[in-house]
């Protein structure tokens, strides 16, 4: 059955084609009509959507200058904010309409950027423990032979059997070295220590 369409002066019937009525010769806007063009819901990046419209007093359609049916439902893949244009065409008249879509960032595909681990008191004590005992281990030795030279220094100086000048450079020397070498491991651990507190 041939569509029709209803003058709006006199109710008569007429054929959808038809440019006047034939019952009282008025003539029909036969521009065409978009009427809806929307989209079901807000898509997620990555995701389709489907496109749902309706034209009527058209010939051909397009969307986006792709060629589509009057009356149709279309699904697009949006990987990025879009706009998509219909367009209704007849007999050199035109309408269009515009939607304009912007999918939600999905939580699983956004990259988020990465964050250095905070160093909190909880954690940064038993480590600053870890270092001291570290450091006792290291220092502890010539911690030892600096108490025995100062304690037992009349029983060194017999024992290796040096002079009393011969003793005082030794111990001169010793005293030096062995200072050294605990403020070594007193650097070491300081600077262990602040290397954890910024990574």
């Amino acid at each position: 059955m041939a569509s029709t369409k209803i003058c709006s002066k006199c109710n008569t019937e007429n054929p959808q084609r038809a440019n006047y009525c034939r019952a009282c010769g008025s003539k029909f806007d036969n521009s065409p009509e978009i009427e809806s063009f929307n989209y079901v819901s807000i898509p997620h990046i990555g995701d389709s959507v489907e496109l749902t419209w309706s034209i009527k007093n058209a010939d051909t359609a397009f969307l986006n200058g792709q060629t589509m049916p009057l009356s149709h439902r279309y699904k697009v893949v949006v990987d990025k904010e879009i706009f998509l244009e219909l367009v209704a065409t007849r007999s050199g008249k035109r309408e269009s309409k515009r939607i304009h879509i912007v999918p939600i960032p999905s939580s699983d595909k956004t990259t988020k950027p990465s964050t250095p681990p905070l160093v909190t008191t909880s954690d940064a004590l038993p480590y600053l423990v870890k270092v001291l005992l570290k450091v006792l281990v290291i220092d502890i030795f010539p911690v030892i032979l600096l108490i025995i030279i100062s304690c037992c220094s009349s029983w060194l100086r017999y024992t290796l059997n040096l002079s009393y000048n011969d003793w005082n450079g030794f111990r001169v020397y010793a005293n030096i070295i062995l200072w050294i070498w605990v403020a070594l491991g007193i650097i070491w651990g300081f600077l262990k220590f602040y290397r954890y507190k910024k990574i």
